[in-house]
């Protein structure tokens, strides 16, 4: 097996990906981790490349050995553009990582708002939950700060059917998670109280 395009594709050198794929590399061939070059590309939150090898027919749903596909990686890294273009070719959209987490999920948790709009439009279901019991409504609260952004990633979850008094494992609600904390403005959004 070659990884002539997999090195190349990690450089960033686009002529020399699609020179090769125009030689018959085959777009999805994977290193020793599992991953291919579209995987490599959105790591390296290189849209141009993405787009490339998503018209050479890359495949969004090939896993590495993580269990992390290219669609996945995007979204739990808050790569909203490269999402958005995803779009386009099939991801599973309802695909899970290996925490059982959709791409909704990891943009909840770590703040990426514009990430969340694109799961959120493109149907991934809002009231997922994870292994350990967690909506993305719940990541949001539990592993957010409770600040502006965060506040809007809720909001926003909210206005798409997120459902607060969704138990987690422990048999809390957000609003519970919320509470204890002592976040005022993430408690009164959850309560449908917001000021």
């Amino acid at each position: 097996m070659s990884l002539e395009l997999l090195k190349a594709v990690g450089d960033g050198h686009i002529k020399q990906a699609e020179a090769l794929l125009h030689m018959g590399i085959p777009v999805d061939e994977q290193d020793e981790n599992g991953r291919t070059a579209l995987m490599i590309a959105v790591m390296n939150n290189d849209l141009h490349m993405a787009e490339l090898l998503l018209d050479k027919g890359a495949d969004l749903n090939i896993r590495d050995h993580t269990m992390l596909s290219p669609w996945l990686c995007a979204g739990a890294n808050g790569f909203h553009k490269i999402l958005q273009a995803a779009l386009k070719y099939q991801p599973e959209i309802t695909s899970t990582n290996r925490f059982g987490g959709t791409v909704l999920l990891p943009s909840s948790e770590k703040g990426y708002l514009k990430t969340v709009e694109i799961a959120l439009k493109a149907g991934v279901p809002v009231n997922h939950v994870n292994n350990l019991g967690w909506s993305a409504l719940q990541e949001a609260v539990i592993l957010g700060n409770g600040g502006f952004l965060y506040c809007d990633i809720i909001r926003k979850l909210l206005e798409n059917g997120a459902d607060p008094g969704l138990k987690d494992n422990e048999g809390k609600t957000a609003k519970d998670w919320a509470e204890s904390r002592g976040e005022d403005q993430v408690t009164a959004l959850l309560a449908g109280e917001e000021k």
